[in-house]
């Protein structure tokens, strides 16, 4: 005879498994794919900030280098960079509130670049960087201007004020560490800094 047909309520519960199976997988696939995306990201920004160029005092000469060059390995004495983004008076703040630390940001390593977000201003920040040698300029190139499109992005996506000035700490290694809003408090900073050191933690990777 014909094959018995499965109760209504069985149907209904086994099609609620599927569906509830193929959402399950469903989630899982996104969640792979955006882990990948932001790996992805991560990985691109990377290279874009390591081919950044900026002008650096060496020894009491300024020399042209990349931020890759002061990485952990190279010939240079490696630093933490500081890209510090915004429009004059972010950009001049943040190089007055470091220098009240100065020695302290130069035995710490951290190195701060000032990065303007508008034509105005180029003459007050080299004046303001002179003779500082945890400052540096960035150097003219599209590279400075793509990382600054790519923090806005993420400061809009994020429903933030993008008129506030940015910050993003670039360890040793050359990994992006932390990225905020506002102007560094360059005290705690190396105050962490020296409290590793003082007990003996790791400093080449921060």
């Amino acid at each position: 005879g014909a094959p018995r047909a499965s109760p209504l309520e069985k149907v209904l519960t086994d099609l609620g498994i599927n569906f509830t199976a193929m959402i399950f997988l469903g989630f899982l696939t996104y969640q792979e794919w955006n882990g990948e995306s932001v790996r992805s990201q991560a990985k691109e920004e990377g290279a874009l900030i390591a081919r950044l160029p900026v002008q650096v005092n060496l020894n009491g000469k300024d020399v042209d280098v990349k931020l890759s060059d002061l990485r952990n390995g190279r010939q240079l004495l490696p630093r933490r960079p500081v890209i510090c983004i915004g429009n004059e008076q972010f950009c001049l703040d943040c190089i007055d509130a470091s220098q009240k630390v100065g020695e302290a940001m130069a035995r710490c390593d951290f190195l701060l670049i000032p990065v303007l977000s508008t034509t105005n201003g180029r003459t007050a920040i080299s004046e303001a960087a002179k003779g500082k040698s945890f400052v540096a300029l960035p150097k003219d190139s599209e590279d400075w201007q793509l990382l600054q499109e790519i923090q806005l992005a993420q400061v809009k996506s994020q429903g933030l004020d993008e008129a506030t000035g940015q910050a993003i700490i670039v360890k040793k290694n050359g990994r992006v560490g932390t990225r905020f809003l506002g102007v560094p408090d360059w005290n705690s900073l190396t105050q962490e800094v020296d409290a590793r050191v003082q007990i003996g933690l790791d400093t080449d990777n921060i």
